[in-house]
C-alpha cells in the first residue's frame, strides 16, 4: 500500500492502526460515529458498563456520545472508519445497522488489505452504501417483537415459527410480518446473519467454523457468508490470517 495508512474523503476517514498492549483509549461524548474492525490481536470494551471482549473479524460500532472505554489485551492491527459532519437520525446501532457496518468493515478490511495499491472510488461506494442505510430513523420495536428477537437470537435452540409465535402471544403469521417490518429482515435471514457472524468469529478457533455456527457443512457456510457478506470464507480466512479449512 507504499506504506499509506489513511484515506481521507469529504465525509469520512478510513485508517489502518497498531495496537500494543497496554494501550487504553477513553471515549466520551465524540461526536461522530467510529468503527473498528480488528485484523488481528484482543481488545476489552467497556460500553456503559457491560464489558465485551473484541476478537479478530469481530466489527466494533461506537454510536455519537456513546460512552466507551478500550483496552488493548494483545499486540495487533486495526482499521477504523470514522464518519465525519454526517447527519445522522440514528443514535443507537439497531441489528441492521450493526449488520450493515460489519458487511462494509469486512469489505473495506478486504481491500486495504488485499490490493497494493486500494482504489479510492471502491472505498467510497462502500462506505456511501453503509451510510445510506443509516439516513433511516429506527422505531423503537414492541415488546412482543423483542421478546421474539431474543428467542430467535438463541443459536442454541431451534425454536419454531408457531413456538416462537405461541411464546410471544401472537400469530403465527403475525409474527413473521411484525419481525420483518421491526428488524428489516425476514426471521430466517435473522438467524443466517448471526451464524454468519459466529462462524466468523469462529474461523481462527479450535473447531471447525460450520460446525461451530450451526451450518450443515463447509458449502453450506460458505454459500451463506458469500450471499450476506459478499465475500468467500477465503478471502475471510486471508484477511485473519487464517490457514486451516472452515
Amino acid at each position: 500500500m507504499k506504506n499509506q495508512t489513511a484515506w481521507l474523503f469529504d465525509s469520512f476517514r478510513v485508517s489502518l492502526h497498531s495496537l500494543h498492549r497496554g494501550d487504553r483509549h477513553v471515549r466520551e461524548r465524540c461526536p461522530h460515529w467510529q468503527h473498528w474492525f480488528l485484523f488481528s490481536g484482543e481488545w476489552g470494551l467497556n460500553h456503559e458498563g457491560a464489558r465485551s471482549v473484541v476478537r479478530p473479524g469481530d466489527p466494533v460500532v461506537h454510536a455519537p456520545v456513546r460512552p466507551c472505554v478500550r483496552s488493548v489485551e494483545q499486540d495487533g492491527f486495526a482499521l477504523s472508519l470514522q464518519l465525519l459532519n454526517v447527519d445522522l437520525q440514528v443514535q443507537e446501532p439497531t441489528d441492521e445497522v450493526r449488520w450493515q457496518a460489519s458487511r462494509t468493515l469486512w469489505h473495506l478490511a478486504f481491500e486495504l488489505r488485499s490490493q497494493p495499491v486500494p482504489d479510492p472510488s471502491r472505498i467510497e461506494s462502500a462506505v456511501w452504501h453503509y451510510t445510506a442505510s443509516l439516513a433511516t430513523a429506527s422505531r423503537p420495536a414492541a415488546d412482543w417483537a423483542r421478546q421474539a428477537k431474543d428467542l430467535v437470537s438463541d443459536l442454541d435452540t431451534d425454536l419454531s415459527i408457531e413456538a416462537i409465535a405461541n411464546a410471544v402471544g401472537i400469530s403465527p403469521n403475525h409474527l413473521c410480518a411484525g419481525f420483518k417490518k421491526s428488524f428489516g429482515v425476514s426471521i430466517g435471514r435473522f438467524r443466517r446473519r448471526l451464524r454468519v457472524e459466529r462462524a466468523l468469529s469462529a474461523l481462527n478457533g479450535p473447531e471447525p467454523a460450520w460446525l461451530v455456527a450451526g451450518f450443515f457443512d463447509p458449502s453450506h457456510l460458505r454459500r451463506a457468508v458469500r450471499e450476506e457478506l459478499g465475500l468467500s470464507t477465503a478471502e475471510c480466512r486471508e484477511l485473519l490470517g487464517v490457514s486451516a479449512d472452515s
